[in-house]
């Protein structure tokens, strides 16, 4: 994931003269806004409960005209909501299957596979390994499958990924 980051940050940088900035997870209670490019320590602190507040005045400042999302691991639910917060499009890069499972890769607990069974079977597995938001497997996936239909564009690594993933978001395919 990190290498396709930076290969992005660097098409950015180089073809198009922008500026690169990453939200991160900080801490369990905070992201940070960082500058992607050359050496910089610039490291903005925003709390989970101030993003859509916070992030919309400094993302004007800096004249942020895109959002790429990677990954939400260590981000709160409302990073949902910031393309529509900041009235931005936005993109989406699939690394792996975490806005179809909270285990990421369709993992058990003992660390197998877990064969991607019926929704009552992951709802189960989610009672037990719960999703980070709280959601339950049937929200999470309508949560996700929602968000995906407003991306401008959904990048996936591979066809086959690109076809489990409409197995679960049939309104992807248009």
């Amino acid at each position: 994931m990190q290498q396709h980051i930076d290969d992005v940050a660097a098409l950015i940088r180089d073809e198009l003269d922008g500026v690169v900035w990453l939200l991160q997870p900080r801490d369990d209670h905070s992201v940070r806004l960082s500058w992607c490019g050359e050496e910089s320590d610039l490291d903005i602190p925003i709390a989970h409960d101030q993003l859509n507040t916070s992030l919309p005045p400094l993302v004007a400042e800096l004249g942020i005209q895109r959002l790429h999302f990677h990954h939400f691991i260590g981000l709160p639910a409302s990073v949902l909501q910031l393309g529509s917060a900041l009235n931005l499009p936005f993109d989406f890069t699939f690394h792996d299957f975490h806005a179809v499972c909270p285990q990421t890769h369709f993992i058990t607990r003992d660390g197998r596979f877990c064969g991607r069974p019926d929704v009552s079977e992951c709802e189960a597995c989610v009672a037990h390994r719960p999703d980070p938001w709280g959601l339950g497997i049937e929200k999470w996936r309508t949560s996700f499958g929602q968000w995906l239909t407003r991306a401008e564009r959904v990048i996936y690594p591979t066809a086959s990924v690109r076809d489990i993933v409409i197995e679960y978001f049939p309104a992807l395919t248009g």
